[in-house]
């Protein structure tokens, strides 16, 4: 199983601004000593130690998640402006790819803008499949993609086949669909208007996408459906938009602070913590100090075998 981050920012895109990319710039420049730009090989090894702020950017769109399977199928959670990239790349890249499973958190105006740039499903040739447990999921994608908030439709442009699913409980009450060998699971998470996280099994590969997710005691209960779903995954991508003091004074907005999601990750056994849905008015810079102030307080709260990283575009995460 591979994980890819196409977008990891919350509520809406943050693009860099040119005064931004000015300070950044001179930024660069003030550490540069002659040495450095002497031959391909200094110039490399400066760049690299830049601080990751400044080099390793978490990028700006909003979320969108690709998931591999082994076998190559491609599951994507969440349609944020980030899909549009996922899309570039597939079409120069991988054009033979014809079936995608699109899952959907919830259908804030963050995890669907994307969609209508999604240029796959504009391929007569292509399968696209939308899942969500809302019942309304085909109204609700449709709805957003119609004059005059858009100049196409669904109905007349996306020319891929298009199939809706309702995720529902079995008999059993199990929240849980089998997928070219992999095993989809979902569960109720707290944000306003309902949202919704995944759990993605692939053989003992395991990630949990949890994004707009308000942490509070009862997620830490070792209840059985909630422990079953949230207990040991490998990677956890997880809404930790605020610090704590953010979080308090926005109580009840619908997203986490990053030390109630390092509780919240060792608590259930995870292995990676992928701090997500970042806020967009934080700078890159108190973006990756939020992470180090991640990091200290798993030290000192002795969590010596979390694994805490910034979710930013670009990153890979295999899971053999």
């Amino acid at each position: 199983m591979k994980i890819r981050i196409w977008g990891a920012r919350g509520s809406h895109p943050h693009p860099i601004t040119p005064d931004q990319f000015r300070e950044r710039v001179k930024s660069i420049v003030q550490r540069v000593r002659e040495e450095d730009i002497s031959s391909n090989e200094n110039r490399e090894r400066f760049l690299n130690s830049l601080p990751d702020w400044l080099w390793n950017p978490p990028g700006g769109n909003t979320p969108c998640v690709e998931v591999r399977l082994s076998d190559g199928s491609c599951l994507i959670f969440d349609a944020g402006t980030g899909i549009i990239p996922l899309s570039q790349r597939m079409r120069s890249q991988e054009p033979g790819i014809q079936d995608f499973h699109l899952f959907f958190s919830h259908f804030h105006y963050d995890h669907i803008q994307g969609l209508p740039f999604f240029s796959q499903a504009y391929n007569p040739s292509t399968s696209i499949h939308f899942y969500s447990p809302e019942p309304d999921v085909e109204y609700n994608l449709k709805d957003h993609m119609q004059h005059p908030f858009f100049p196409v439709t669904m109905e007349e442009k996306m020319t891929g086949k298009q199939h809706f699913h309702v995720l529902r409980s079995d008999h059993r009450g199990n929240r849980a669909i089998e997928l070219n060998g992999a095993k989809v699971e979902w569960h109720d998470i707290n944000h306003p208007g309902n949202a919704y996280a995944y759990r993605i099994t692939e053989g003992d590969a395991s990630v949990i996408i949890a994004t707009d997710y308000e942490l509070s005691d009862s997620d830490f209960a070792k209840q059985s459906r909630h422990g079953t779903f949230f207990a040991n995954p490998d990677v956890l991508i997880l809404d930790t938009m605020y610090t704590l003091g953010e979080a308090i004074e926005k109580f009840n907005w619908g997203h986490s602070s990053f030390s109630i999601g390092v509780d919240f990750a060792h608590a259930w056994g995870v292995k990676t913590l992928l701090m997500f849905h970042h806020e967009p008015q934080y700078s890159d810079k108190r973006l990756y100090n939020n992470l180090r102030h991640a990091r200290w307080y798993a030290e000192r709260q002795n969590y010596p075998d979390l694994d805490i990283r910034l979710a930013q575009e670009g990153m890979e995460i295999d899971i053999p």
